[in-house]
C-alpha cells in the first residue's frame, strides 16, 4: 500500500478537486492522508467529511507550521501506521516514547568534549536507532554519520556538525509533540486527580522484577486518564519507562 500525503491550508476553493482526482485513479491500494495545517476556512471540515465517507482517507489537524513540517509529520505517521498494521494507538505510543527519550538524549549531548566522545557515540547510536524505527530518515542518517565520526575519534567533525544536528533534531521532536498534542486535543482523556494506588503498585512490582510486559500494562492503565493534581508524575513515569529507569521509579514510588 502507498501513502499519499496532502498538506492542506485554507484550500477550500480547490480541495474537492484535489481529493477527487486522487480518489478517481484506477489504483486503489492506497491511503490518503490529509494534514490540515491550522486552516481557518472550511478546509478542515471538508477533510473530515471525506474521511467519514472513505476509510482510505485519514485526517490530521495541527497548528499551522508550514508545508514542510506537515509533510514530515504525515510521513512519519503514514509509515508508522503501516508498520503497526493500521494500529494508530500503538504508533502514537511509539511517537510519544520517541519524543521523550530522544529529547532526553539530545539534552545530554549539548556539550561534547574529547573525553566524552565514547558517551556521545552511545547517545547518537540510540538516536539513530530510534529515528530509523519511526522512519525519520534524515535524523537517523545524520546521527549515523556522527556515530561513525565519534567512533573514529574525529572530534573536529563533531564540534562542527553537532550544533546543527541538535537544532534539527529538536525541531523534529517539537513537531512530533505538536502533532500528538493536536491529536490528543481531538480525543481528550477522562480527567482524574491522581493515579490510583493500585496501578502504581502494579508498576512498582513490574519495575522491581524488570517485567517489561507488566510495565507496559501498568503504564497503559495509568495513561488512560489525564491527571490534574499529580504534579507531573504521570509524565515523569513515562519518561523514566522510556529510558528504562526502573530503579528510579521504584525509589520514587516507594517513598
Amino acid at each position: 500500500m502507498i501513502s499519499i500525503i496532502v498538506p492542506v491550508y485554507n484550500a477550500g476553493a480547490y480541495l474537492t478537486t484535489c481529493i477527487e482526482s486522487v480518489l478517481s485513479q484506477s489504483y486503489e491500494n492506497f491511503e490518503l492522508i490529509l494534514i490540515d495545517d491550522g486552516s481557518t476556512d472550511m478546509s478542515g471540515a471538508l477533510c473530515d467529511e471525506y474521511s467519514s465517507g472513505d476509510k482510505r482517507i485519514k485526517v490530521i489537524h495541527q497548528g499551522n507550521g508550514g508545508v514542510s513540517r506537515a509533510r514530515n509529520a504525515g510521513l512519519d505517521i503514514a509509515k508508522g501506521i503501516e508498520r503497526y498494521h493500521g494500529d494508530e494507538d500503538t504508533y502514537l505510543k511509539v511517537l510519544r516514547s520517541y519524543a521523550a527519550s530522544v529529547s532526553s538524549m539530545l539534552d545530554s549531548i549539548g556539550t561534547v568534549s574529547e573525553n566524552t566522545l565514547v558517551d556521545y557515540k552511545i547517545k547518537v547510536h540510540g538516536i539513530k536507532g530510534a529515528s530509523f524505527d519511526i522512519f525519520a530518515q534524515q535524523i537517523g542518517e545524520t546521527a549515523k554519520e556522527l556515530e561513525m565520526k565519534s567512533a573514529a575519534g574525529d572530534f573536529s567533525y563533531i564540534t562542527e556538525h553537532n550544533p546543527a544536528f541538535l537544532k534539527a533534531a529538536r525541531e523534529f521532536v517539537n513537531s512530533i509533540e505538536e502533532t500528538i498534542s493536536a491529536i490528543d486535543a481531538e480525543n481528550p482523556k477522562p480527567k482524574k486527580d491522581k493515579p490510583d494506588e493500585e496501578a502504581l503498585s502494579k508498576l512498582i512490582a513490574a519495575c522491581s522484577s524488570y517485567d517489561l510486559d507488566g510495565v507496559d500494562k501498568a503504564m497503559a492503565e495509568i495513561e488512560i486518564y489525564k491527571y490534574e493534581s499529580d504534579d507531573g508524575l504521570a509524565d515523569w513515569l513515562r519518561k523514566k519507562v522510556d529510558m528504562m529507569g526502573f530503579a528510579d521509579i521504584v525509589e520514587k514510588l516507594s517513598i
